[in-house]
């Protein structure tokens, strides 16, 4: 992007954030839709937030979002098979994604997007993936 592109795109993402915040009850769904730009190493946008600094919502929000992207081929220019996407993940596990969440993934077999049970079993000391006990990680 473009500095003119990237001043847009921030100014319309946080005029979105503001709309969000003022309705009632979801006030603490913006720091989550916000921050899942960052990146693991800090590299990331809005904040340049690292590691845990990133909210736990918004690093398997960015995860799942780039998972479901590049098979299915909305961005060419990072279209993987499902052969593929686990080393892809790999490679960006410590940098854009949070490491351990790229092994849960790959442990569940999330990368290729055949669907999640509500509560997935425990994998290697995980209690798993839910709605409801996301926060057990």
């Amino acid at each position: 992007l473009t500095s003119d592109q990237f001043r847009l795109l921030k100014s319309s993402y946080e005029a979105g954030l503001r709309t969000i915040a003022a309705i009632p009850d979801l006030e603490d769904v913006v720091n989550t839709i916000r921050y899942q730009h960052e990146h693991f190493d800090g590299s990331g946008f809005f904040d340049a937030l690292d590691g845990d600094k990133i909210p736990l919502h918004s690093r398997i929000i960015a995860l799942a979002n780039a998972i479901a992207e590049i098979l299915s081929g909305r961005n060419s220019e990072h279209f993987c098979t499902d052969e593929e996407a686990p080393e892809w993940l790999r490679d960006l596990a410590g940098t854009m994604f949070d490491p351990t969440l790229v092994d849960i993934c790959l442990e569940i077999g999330m990368v290729g997007l055949q669907g999640l049970p509500a509560a997935s079993p425990a994998v290697n000391g995980h209690k798993g993936i839910s709605a409801k006990g996301i926060g057990q990680l």
